[in-house]
């Protein structure tokens, strides 16, 4: 049941079977906006609705403890928001548009949580930034460079993962924050990972990997703190291996293989080259298991039988001593 009184200032409208019992309407002619209250059983003022020519422009929350504001939210000639905040949830927002009505900015405060948001629009609706901070520190995801960065904070420190795309909206790189002060960092090609290289304070640290644009592997190398261990180098179209392993400071070891035949070795320290080739040879990991000597080094014929690692000698003064080192050594791996 209801009951509408009407005068020269209001109107009152009684709701007996809801809680807000009266609806009072009337002009504000200070601000020329038409004005609606909503009111409790006891006569508290509830809420204001204030709109002009039909357009709503400003809601208004009360405490009905005390009639203090509570809340509010304020609109444009367009009816659009621009301010709103509410006090029992701490919280505040405001907001600007494009000429072709699309959101420009959005700017957020909340209190409860102490966080700030800040984020920018373009005309077509995409992101172009997203700033979040916590007790005025970065915390959380953050979005840069047009919409391009995309980057997460723990309290100011880097987490999660953080990605680059170009302006088309493709991935360019990705970079992953893991414990331990390490990171993994992928770049991308037409959506094809083109490189894989982990991190450990800011020093290339464990297995790094290239790929061609098809996504063929081309090298693969292995790094402590920066310093090269190991090398592998790969070529998709001949499918030729080259390794290169690092034994120590000074000492290079080189094989060169395909489909599992070494075709070439080179042993390189303190400056000092030594060559060698096989002919049918037989590999295993990319170091000589046996094979027939045909070139500088390994004279009149003299089988090389070598294990998993490769001796590392120097190249001789002479052939006779060269010579002489290889049966040597020959023997030593035949255990005469």
């Amino acid at each position: 049941m209801s009951e509408t009184l009407l005068n020269e200032e209001a109107k009152i409208e009684y709701h007996t079977d809801t809680e807000i019992v009266k609806s009072k309407s009337y002009r504000d002619e200070k601000t020329g906006f038409d004005v609606v209250e909503t009111h409790n059983q006891q006569g508290n003022l509830i809420s204001k609705a204030e709109s002009k020519d039909g357009v709503l422009r400003k809601e208004t929350g009360y405490d009905i403890s005390d009639g203090s504001v509570s809340s509010g939210t304020d609109y444009d000639d367009q009816g659009r928001k621009i301010r709103q905040f509410d006090k029992q949830f701490q919280h505040a927002s405001a907001y600007s548009y494009h000429p072709n009505g699309q959101v420009w900015t959005v700017q957020v405060q909340d209190g409860i949580k102490n966080e700030q948001i800040h984020e920018e629009y373009s005309e077509t609706g995409k992101k172009l930034k997203h700033e979040q901070k916590r007790n005025n520190i970065k915390h959380g995801h953050q979005i840069l460079h047009d919409g391009t960065s995309h980057e997460h904070y723990d309290m100011g420190q880097p987490s999660g993962v953080w990605s680059n795309y170009d302006h088309n909206g493709k991935l360019k790189s990705e970079e992953e924050y893991l414990p331990d002060n390490k990171t993994l960092t992928k770049m991308y090609l037409n959506n094809v990972v083109t490189e894989i290289t982990p991190k450990q304070h800011g020093k290339v640290h464990g297995t790094v990997k290239f790929f061609d644009q098809t996504g063929n592997q081309t090298f693969e190398g292995e790094y402590v703190q920066g310093v090269q261990t190991y090398s592998k180098r790969i070529d998709p179209a001949t499918k030729q291996v080259t390794e290169e392993s690092i034994n120590s400071g000074d000492q290079r070891e080189i094989f060169s293989y395909k489909d599992g035949n070494l075709s070439g070795v080179k042993i390189e320290k303190s400056g000092v080259v030594d060559n060698k080739q096989t002919s049918n040879a037989q590999s295993r990991l990319g170091t000589i298991q046996q094979g027939d000597a045909i070139k500088e080094g390994l004279r009149n014929g003299v089988a090389a039988l070598f294990g998993n690692n490769l001796p590392g000698v120097l190249k001789p003064r002479s052939s006779e001593q060269l010579a002489e080192n290889q049966k040597s050594e020959l023997h030593k791996r035949m255990g005469r």
